[in-house]
């Protein structure tokens, strides 16, 4: 892998992957996060002390989901548990616990957010469900699934991101290479109606090239970029034999124009 290139697109990710209407761009540092909540007073002190409740851990102990919410947190463990056997079959798999959080607010750079994982600090977090609800409504998903689908889907998708963190490549790859990996698995744990019905605008799967998947698409359209990542990645020579290519750096989806 270039050095140059690389060091360009870790310069350049964060900023341009911060706009988008989904689950933030997957990874990203502490220091970078702020909490804004637009809840009304009433709902966040509920919800607030909701998030304070101890993690307890899913069927699986690498993952423990911290809230009182009892029905919430098999909700959560039910979904990683369909995501963990699709990231296995491409040879990602969890070497450290990680722990889902749930969040009033999850706010980047102005830009509200469904979920995000902390790289290196191995935590999720996520919207509460009540709260994912409501920007569910303002956002590219709302007429393709309902906000259980999505939210279930955010918690896929972030868990991609934590188990790719783990990987010994991991910091070889550009942050556009991680969502393509974060959006197919997203895209896996669908419901075949859900996934038709956000595909239904592509054509013909064979003209989704790696040219069409890059930051600027996903800058403009998250969905649009998830929707083609898809497609692109159900195709049988692809799957996770381009997820590996990606992972060993052997290409990659970043357009560098410089």
């Amino acid at each position: 892998r270039d050095v140059e290139r690389q060091q360009n697109c870790a310069s350049h990710d964060t900023r341009i992957l911060s706009q988008l209407d989904g689950a933030c761009g997957g990874r990203m540092p502490k220091s970078t996060i702020k909490y804004n909540s637009p809840l009304t007073l009433a709902v966040a002190l509920v919800l607030g002390s909701m998030s304070h409740a101890f993690a307890s851990e899913c069927a699986s102990s690498m993952i423990s989901v911290q809230t009182g919410d009892k029905a919430l947190h098999n909700r959560i463990c039910s979904t990683t548990e369909q995501a963990l056997p699709l990231l296995e079959a491409c040879g990602l798999e969890l070497s450290r616990p990680v722990t889902i959080q749930l969040k009033n607010s999850i706010e980047i750079e102005s830009s509200a957010c469904f979920g995000l994982y902390r790289d290196g600090e191995y935590v999720i977090e996520l919207l509460h469900p009540q709260v994912f609800e409501n920007i569910h409504s303002q956002s590219e998903y709302r007429e393709f699934l309902t906000p259980s689908q999505h939210f279930d889907s955010v918690v896929a998708h972030e868990l991609t991101h934590a188990v790719i963190d783990q990987a010994s490549q991991a910091e070889m790859q550009c942050d556009i290479d991680h969502e393509y990996i974060a959006y197919s698995m997203q895209f896996a744990t669908l419901d075949q109606s859900a996934r038709s019905g956000l595909t239904a605008n592509i054509g013909n799967a064979r003209t989704v090239t790696e040219e069409d998947l890059n930051q600027f698409v996903y800058a403009l359209s998250p969905r649009s970029f998830a929707t083609k990542a898809w497609v692109h990645f159900s195709r049988p020579e692809n799957g996770c034999a381009f997820v590996g290519k990606l992972l060993r750096g052997d290409t990659t989806l970043w357009l560098d124009l410089e």
